[in-house]
Formats: C-alpha cells, structure tokens, sequence
C-alpha cells in the first residue's frame, strides 16, 4: 500500500509540476483551464490546516479520481453483464456501432449522439442497476390532494431535486 501511494503522489506531483510549469511560461494566463489549473488559482498559497497548496491539491484530485472510479466500474459491470445476457441486444449494438463508427476506428465523443440505442441501453443498465443509492428521498407522510387534482398517497417518494 505505501508502495502504491508513493506512486499515486509522484503521478499526481507530475501532473501538478506540469500545470504549474506551463502556468509560469504563460504568465499566469491560461485560456483552456482545466481543473488542475483552477485549483491552482483558488489556492495558490493556501497553508489550511498546515497543509500546503501543493498537498491540498494533490489530495483534492486523487479524491475526485477515486471517487468517479468506482461507480463507473460498477455501471460498466452492469452494462456488460446485462449485454452478455442478451445476446440479441448485444448484437443490435454492435451493428450500430459498426454502422455508426466502423470497424477501422475508436469510438469519440462526437459519434455518442448518432448512437440511440447504445445509449437506451446505458440508460436502462444505470435505472436497473444504479451504480449508488437515490439518496435524498422525500416521502409523503400521509394522503393529500395537490391543487391540480393529483392524489398523493401516504408513503409516496420522490427524489429531491433541489
């Protein structure tokens, strides 16, 4: 384990390094901010909790990374899982993307819109399977009426989108 995050910390110092170099030879004006950048300028000489900036950083990204990590592998695991099991469903998507995308390339981000049914797909794996709980859930405590004429019953929940 310590082997494994003194890895992580010299891969997330590179990427810090290189944002702060190409920072200094801009002079301090980058148009295309990325997220590492913002961080930079939010806390530039930050010292909270005696931490540096640097270690604050750090930290903030390896988070972010490894809490997107996780549920996107489980999503994924889902999908796959469920695409398996439909050996008609798989092949409906592979036709798509052939016909889409081809056989000769990668899949980029632009060719995502022209790909309906890949995408009812995903949709329907992340309401089968979410990859976390709905949290946030309101419940009616008891039976109403609302002034537009819709029954509430008792127990009813919805998410809270606020």
């Amino acid at each position: 384990m310590k082997r494994t995050a003194k890895e992580l910390d010299r891969f997330v110092g590179g990427w810090l390094e290189e944002h702060k170099q190409r920072r200094l030879m801009s002079g301090g004006l980058i148009e295309e901010q990325v997220f590492m950048d913002v961080l930079l300028n939010i806390l530039e000489d930050a010292d909270i909790g005696g931490f540096d900036a640097d270690t604050i950083n750090k930290a903030t990204c390896l988070v972010l990374v490894f809490a997107g990590n996780d549920t996107t592998v489980v999503a994924l695991t889902w999908a796959l899982s469920l695409l398996l099991n439909n050996p008609c469903v798989l092949k409906k998507a592979q036709d798509e993307l052939d016909m889409h995308v081809g056989k000769h390339r990668q899949l980029q981000e632009s060719d995502i819109k022209k790909l309906v049914y890949l995408q009812v797909i995903v949709k329907g794996a992340l309401r089968l399977y979410p990859p976390v709980p709905i949290i946030g859930l309101r419940a009616a405590l008891e039976d109403c009426t609302l002034s537009t004429g819709y029954h509430i019953s008792s127990g009813t929940r919805r998410a809270c989108m606020d």
